[in-house]
């Protein structure tokens, strides 16, 4: 039985799955199996890989579409058919640096408590030219707080929370153990699902680690799914909204200004893709509901800490 299984959901993009594939079966750390869904391909995915990869990848097939536009269903299918310790979820555009495998598996044995490693991105345009010399979280932190050093670490639930840091949405690598136990990504949280499941794992008896050193060649282009920015923004809200609910030691271990900061920010940026979306009476009905929810998580329980 391999140690690790590697998941490619995938959906008419036979262009990108020789160099996702090459990318996989060039890992400096061999031992993993490599299973590919395909939610309801019009291409002839199946036969690209009976051409390219006889014997060598796992391809699984739905015969009509599940996902419209998500990967949720492709996962899970290729969940159930996985018996490996370790699953590695790869988007089925993107890259894997040579070591990626082997850097995780280096941190799973040394931390037995481990149940989920992330690196850093790079992000790459349709062509595979990389769009800039930051790496995907250096430039996301940047933008948002100045003097922020990434470095390797265990990620904290208040980290996931105020910085973004969590399970990146390609090449995060699962405990078995852990999916089995905390459950795994939630259908509803649709392309921030795996913020929220970065929440979810920080707060469970298991370990995020963050890798600082880029792996992953993220490609960014038209068809991405995660390029509806007022759903994303939305979602993103809703799931800091919930944690504040769900996860009182933020509140113990944040306290109000930097909730403040933090929930205030994610409201600027919800209500800018809802103008550029031309979306006005939904957002503005839940960002007053928003901050109702944060009003009466502190001022409505006795919080005494001053308010500015």
């Amino acid at each position: 039985m391999p140690k690790i299984s590697v998941i490619i959901p995938t959906y008419n993009r036979a262009g990108y799955l020789n160099e996702c594939l090459a990318s996989v079966f060039n890992q400096s750390y061999k031992d993993f199996e490599v299973i590919m869904v395909d939610d309801g391909s019009t291409e002839d995915t199946g036969g690209m890989i009976l051409k390219n990869y006889p014997g060598r990848v796992i391809y699984l097939r739905h015969e009509l579409n599940l996902g419209k536009g998500k990967i949720f269903p492709a996962l899970f299918t290729g969940l159930n058919a996985s018996n490996s310790e370790y699953i590695l979820l790869l988007g089925d555009d993107d890259l894997l640096e040579k070591g990626h495998m082997e850097t995780a598996m280096r941190i799973f044995k040394s931390m037995p408590d481990a149940g989920c490693f992330s690196a850093d991105m790079i992000q790459i345009d349709a062509d595979g030219n990389v769009r800039s010399g930051e790496s995907h979280f250096t430039a996301y932190l940047r933008e948002r707080e100045r003097g922020f050093k990434l470095t390797d670490k265990v990620v904290t639930i208040e980290d996931v929370f105020m910085y973004g840091l969590g399970t990146a949405s390609s090449g995060a690598m699962f405990k078995k153990e852990m999916i089995n136990e905390i459950g795994f990504y939630r259908e509803e949280y649709g392309v921030a699902a795996d913020w929220e499941y970065a929440l979810r794992v920080a707060a469970s008896r298991f370990k995020l680690y963050f890798c600082s050193m880029p792996s992953v060649r993220y490609r960014s282009h038209s068809t991405n799914i995660s390029k509806d920015y007022y759903g994303a923004a939305k979602l993103k809200l809703m799931i800091l909204t919930h944690a504040l609910q769900d996860y009182p030691q933020l509140k113990k271990n944040l306290g109000y200004i930097k909730i403040k900061r933090r929930m205030f920010g994610l409201i600027k940026e919800f209500a800018a893709c809802s103008f550029k979306a031309g979306r006005y009476k939904e957002p503005a009905i839940i960002i007053a509901k928003t901050l109702l929810k944060m009003h009466l998580l502190f001022m409505g329980r006795g919080y005494n800490e001053k308010i500015v």
